[in-house]
């Protein structure tokens, strides 16, 4: 099975952390929470890609990006499981207006301590936690 090479990131608004609940047309099972994410297309940059889906998702455009890790996964989707790495970001700055494709992603600001609340998909969680530890400090 083919590794797939994707970009995220951690928003961060008043101590809320940016979810994108994944809807119909999502390829993650219907009613999952994620990072604003996607593949990496040909020639592209870590951080054009990031920001990139990040406008695609959530309609904001980001920046002063900075690296929180890579990770690797095997997700769950809706055709099966398939393996992912993922190098996520970290960012509080953004401008725009949030909208989302509601049938695709719907983006949501939620609590960052009560994500236990979500179902959130693998790894969304500790990749909120190494975040927060790592450029947070309250």
């Amino acid at each position: 099975m083919k590794l797939t090479h994707t970009v995220g990131l951690v928003l961060i608004k008043n101590g809320k952390v940016l979810l994108v609940r994944n809807g119909e047309k999502s390829k993650h099972p219907t009613g999952t929470y994620g990072l604003p994410a996607g593949q990496i297309e040909d020639k592209e940059t870590l951080e054009e890609a990031i920001v990139r889906e990040t406008r695609e998702e959530t309609g904001l455009t980001v920046k002063n990006l900075r690296v929180v890790g890579k990770y690797f996964a095997k997700l769950k989707r809706k055709k099966g499981v398939e393996p992912m790495d993922m190098i996520a970001f970290f960012t509080e700055d953004f401008v725009g207006e949030l909208r989302g494709e509601p049938e695709v992603t719907e983006p949501v600001w939620v609590d960052a301590k009560r994500l236990d609340k979500y179902n959130l998909v693998q790894n969304v969680g500790k990749v909120i936690k190494d975040a927060l530890n790592k450029f947070k400090r309250n």
